[in-house]
């Protein structure tokens, strides 16, 4: 049956139920932070493009921040009722705005960068002195985006159908996602432009420097491109407050919070987690603070947005793989109604049972016909 809790509920066979608790629920709260941070800060981005006279100051970000907050929870409280309409209206301004920028950069560019440079040339301008060093350290900003998919997981209570419905959201959003993404970042290497100018920015934003030079130096049509995505990554924020205070709901339900008896009240008005979702404020309210004193401390306790999150996916895939190599365990394993086929599986049931013959039942009963992704 599908959870708000996701992970951690998935595993209450174990004794490290509590800990993914913990480690998911800590990490959404650092997802609500990056993305009010990151609103806020591209919003100073932009004060700077506009009026370089503007000193771009922390305290600044962190008031920006607290805005793009207070926007996300009037919109996951007073406005909840029509937050999938208004996600509906976003995701075509998302599929559209991709266009919207790759058309008038592609066709105003005044230099474009040759094949070579696009898929063979690799440069190291982060001051690692390792290709392999600055390639996982950047990655991690690209592994963020990640955490979307896992977001429609913690909402399958509201949802009907949700045991079809929100495996089939995650596979198309990677999907759609990836391949809009991928063109986006093939795009943005040909209009690249001058790196050394735009890793210099003062905008601290590289792709706001990419998008001015690319417009061929027009402050205003940058700041229209630019304000393209600030606009969803308010309502990713949006999405994310939302996904963060089911998670705390789900894990205050199981009594896994402190003050889990107030924390697990649904408002029967409304329908919401309103405890969590005001608690969810208050702790990114706090942890913004920190960004007045060093935005390098804030990077690396919003880190936890992605280590956490992965680190808590592992023992749950770790314990589904065991239980399907394991013959004793595969006949307690519940097959949901959406499904792929198993190749890989059947390999590694292959590999495990050695030859067939009599182990073709013992495979059959492993696996059944199907991998499932669902239930």
């Amino acid at each position: 049956m599908p959870a708000s809790g996701a992970l951690f509920q998935y595993i209450t066979l174990t004794n490290t139920l509590r800990l993914i608790g913990w480690q998911s629920t800590i990490a959404w709260q650092a997802a609500v932070a990056s993305s009010g941070l990151l609103s806020g800060t591209i919003i100073q981005g932009m004060l700077v493009l506009a009026y370089p006279s503007y000193t771009f100051q922390s305290w600044h970000g962190t008031l920006l921040l607290y805005a793009v907050l207070v926007v996300a929870l009037i919109f996951n409280t007073f406005l909840g009722r029509y937050l999938s309409f208004i996600e509906s209206a976003i995701f075509v301004i998302h599929i559209a705005g991709i266009f919207a920028i790759i058309i008038p950069i592609a066709y105003l560019a005044p230099q474009k960068s040759s094949a070579h440079d696009v898929f063979v040339l690799f440069l190291d301008s982060g001051g690692y002195n390792n290709k392999g060093l600055a390639f996982f350290v950047g990655v991690i900003a690209t592994v963020f985006a990640f955490a979307g998919p896992d977001g429609a997981v913690h909402m399958c209570e509201e949802i009907q159908n949700a045991s079809t419905v929100v495996p089939w959201a995650m596979v198309g959003t990677i999907a759609v996602n990836g391949l809009l993404g991928f063109a986006m970042v093939i795009f943005l290497l040909f209009c690249l432009g001058d790196i050394d100018k735009a890793l210099a920015s003062p905008t601290k934003y590289p792709f706001i420097e990419i998008f001015y030079q690319g417009v061929r130096n027009s402050t205003a049509g940058a700041i229209a491109l630019v304000s393209l995505i600030e606009v969803l990554l308010i309502f990713c924020c949006i999405s994310i407050m939302a996904t963060s205070s089911r998670m705390m709901w789900a894990f205050a339900r199981d009594k896994g919070l402190p003050g889990w008896q107030y924390l697990n009240r649904i408002e029967p008005h409304t329908k919401l987690p309103i405890f969590a979702l005001i608690t969810t404020t208050t702790i990114t309210l706090f942890i913004a603070l920190i960004n007045i004193g060093s935005t390098a401390a804030l990077s690396a306790v919003l880190s936890l947005a992605v280590s956490g999150g992965l680190g808590s996916y592992i023992p749950p895939m770790a314990l589904v793989l065991y239980h399907r190599l394991s013959p004793k365990h595969a006949q307690n394993l519940h097959f949901g109604p959406w499904r792929l086929g198993n190749p890989i599986l059947q390999f590694l049931a292959h590999e495990r049972t050695g030859d067939r013959g009599d182990d073709e039942l013992e495979l059959s009963a492993l696996w059944g016909d199907h991998v499932v992704w669902g239930e």
